[in-house]
């Protein structure tokens, strides 16, 4: 149902569980039936357009500042492996500089090393290393040649390009040289210093024209449903000491005031990416994509979605325990709305994270992160449903509706774990899943990355 190129899938495994649910609410018999409202199929239907009203709902704004429902985090390694193979040419230092009299071309050696910055007048700059090869050209052809390098010192920035992209831009317009060697044809710029800051005044006022305010990859939204949920980056941070740079991201959810992440530098283990989301995300997503209709609301007697079914799904809780590192617990609503005999059995399900080797369709060897569901317990409810809870020997009549929804529940919950939104003009980029690691507070996928250019 949808695209399997990111580092996840969602999927169904283990048995139905002890009562292997939810068939649950569909052979009681009418014996049983007795003046408790919890039965009426009116009460019960009001319970489940609440419920499923509630679960639409989005935010009216979102929230220009932290803490965070979703934080990438960048390593120095990581930035540089991005840049590397996405700035290809387009490299600071490598063309031509015309002095008018005498053209010098400049041969970047490698890509440039980009490092964090500790520098309290500007907490978003890094520094570029860069080695190059000069010549000095003059009448068609070279009349000296040599080698040289440069540090420089650039802001970077957050610019809002739509209502659903952000980019991270390298402001050139204020770079900074901090030092240049530079060894040509007798000319040694650490004897020569006064020609040596002339020189670097000049190039300086070339890059800041030539370069200007540079994009170095967008950050996109989630990409889900019906794209109603929007993620927008709100803040940059670089943590030169830790050697990480941290952009947070707001969404549109009806996410918990009180909740979020902060951005200070710290990561769940060492990775060239790392994604952080909030738990209360989790829950939030999954009651949107129910509502949009991506995880399927209502389904037939034969347990197959229908959207003129009789049965239906409502999302209760998805929580996190400390003792369960690589799991999220859902609980959720299989409800019975017709038939004259109605309610709803609240179900708790299991879903567990992990990281699998596999191989992409090329035949490349990758690592994914993939959402396994478990069993499903049947826990209370009402109604027909409170009979279920305590009838273990019901049919399994509606095993075809827990069985749909307990795979589509997974999926969307790996999907709000595998952010994808990272684009890289001019190249590919393929993640391989490292880690996941739950905590009360959220959940992480650390990854590797291959950047591999365009043609």
């Amino acid at each position: 149902r949808r695209s399997s190129d990111l580092l996840w899938r969602g999927r169904n495994e283990g048995a139905f569980g002890t009562l292997a649910l939810a068939g649950l609410l569909g052979l009681v018999s009418t014996s049983c039936r007795g003046p408790d409202l919890s039965f009426d199929c009116d009460v019960q239907q009001a319970a489940f357009g609440e419920d499923a009203f509630a679960e639409a709902q989005l935010s009216g704004f979102i929230a220009s500042g932290g803490p965070y429902q979703v934080v990438v985090s960048l390593s120095e390694e990581g930035l540089n492996s991005l840049l590397a193979g996405g700035l290809a040419d387009d490299i600071p230092f490598g063309g031509d500089l015309n002095t008018g009299t005498l053209n010098v071309r400049f041969t970047p050696q490698e890509p440039p090393v980009v490092a964090f910055e500790s520098d309290e007048g500007c907490a978003t700059c890094v520094t570029y290393t860069l080695d190059f090869d000069v010549d000095a050209l003059s009448g068609g052809g070279a009349i000296a040649s040599g080698v040289g390098g440069v540090v420089m010192r650039v802001p970077l920035r957050l610019d809002k390009k739509d209502a659903s992209t952000t980019s991270l831009v390298a402001d050139y317009s204020e770079v900074e040289i901090l030092n240049l060697d530079l060894a040509i044809f007798g000319f040694d710029s650490e004897e020569h210093t006064a020609l040596a800051g002339a020189l670097t005044i000049i190039l300086e006022e070339r890059l800041r024209v030539d370069y200007g305010e540079s994009e170095l990859f967008e950050l996109g939204g989630y990409g889900l449903g019906a794209g109603d949920v929007e993620l927008l980056a709100r803040e940059l941070k670089t943590f030169p000491e830790e050697g990480v740079m941290q952009i947070g991201l707001q969404t549109n959810l009806p996410v918990d005031e009180d909740r979020g992440i902060a951005l200070d530098g710290s990561t769940d283990s060492e990775a060239a990416i790392g994604i952080k989301v909030d738990v209360d995300v989790f829950e939030k997503m999954a009651r949107r994509m129910l509502a949009e209709g991506e995880i399927p609301r209502l389904y037939n007697e034969d347990g197959n979605p229908d959207p003129n079914g009789n049965y239906g799904a409502t999302i209760v809780s998805i929580t996190v325990r400390d003792s369960e590192p690589n799991r999220l617990n859902t609980t959720f609503r299989i409800w019975r709305l017709d038939y004259g005999y109605c309610g709803y059995a609240q179900v708790a399900m299991p879903v567990d994270f992990a990281v699998e080797e596999s191989t992409s369709p090329g035949g490349l060897p990758v690592s994914e992160m993939v959402a396994t569901a478990g069993e499903v317990e049947v826990v209370s409810g009402s109604g027909v449903g409170a009979v279920a809870a305590r009838d273990d020997e019901l049919v399994e009549k509606q095993k075809g509706l827990v069985d749909i929804f307990k795979v589509e529940l997974a999926d969307t919950l790996a999907q709000t774990l595998g952010y994808s939104g990272l684009d890289l003009p001019g190249a590919t980029v393929r993640i391989d899943s490292k880690d996941v690691i739950i905590s009360n507070e959220h959940v992480w996928l650390g990854s590797e990355f291959v950047v591999f250019a365009q043609p």
